[in-house]
Order: structure tokens, then C-alpha cells, then sequence
């Protein structure tokens, strides 16, 4: 089984791409803590494709933590010089707000 929870603070707001046949997609990062050692930080990159992205986009602002739920997806891949690379993404099925306070909110 290959399916991934992490709550985290996002590091930038997502942005969103069209792909192949103009499918929506949207790439973001999530800083996460460690359990064991809050000191200690992971930026992890999550990707969600059309509806999905775009209600993030709508909802989402850099700073605001959130839940992700999905699963982990190696892709590996030949860069510039000739090097073999694997990049680490979280495909996003669902994500949930735990807090969030909008452009408007900080203003207050």
C-alpha cells in the first residue's frame, strides 16, 4: 500500500500548470517537522492535478498549514549532463485545512 499523510506549513503558494491535453495541475511544497526533532525540518514537494488544484489555489496562501493525503511517487530522469537524477513527489488526493488565515485576515 502506498498512501502518505503529513501536516505541514506551505513554503509557497501552489502553482498552477496545464499539462498534456491542458489538464490542470499545481506543484507546492509542504515544510514538515520531525517527530522526533522539531529543529529539524523537511520540504516536501506535493503535486495535485485539476479540481483538487485549483481549490487549493482558491483556499491556500504561503504560511498556511494543511493535511495532505496521497501516495509517493519516484520518477527518475537523465539531467543536462547525462547524470541520472530521482525526484520524490506526493501526488495529492485530498488535502484539509488546519488553520488558515487569508490576505484579508492579516490585515486586521
Amino acid at each position: 500500500m502506498n498512501k502518505i499523510e503529513l501536516l505541514g506549513r506551505m513554503v509557497r503558494d501552489i502553482e498552477l500548470k496545464k499539462g498534456k491535453n491542458d489538464k490542470v495541475y499545481g506543484m507546492f511544497s509542504l515544510a514538515v517537522n520531525r517527530k522526533e526533532n522539531k529543529e529539524q525540518t523537511d520540504f516536501i514537494n506535493c503535486v495535485a492535478f485539476g479540481k483538487l488544484a485549483e481549490t487549493i489555489k482558491l483556499y491556500t496562501e504561503k504560511g498556511n498549514r494543511i493535511i495532505v493525503t496521497g501516495s509517493l511517487h519516484l520518477d527518475n530522469y537523465t539531467d543536462k549532463e547525462g547524470k541520472t537524477k530521482t525526484s520524490c513527489n506526493i501526488i495529492v488526493d485530498d488535502f484539509y485545512f488546519v488553520d488558515f488565515k487569508t490576505k484579508e485576515d492579516k490585515k486586521e
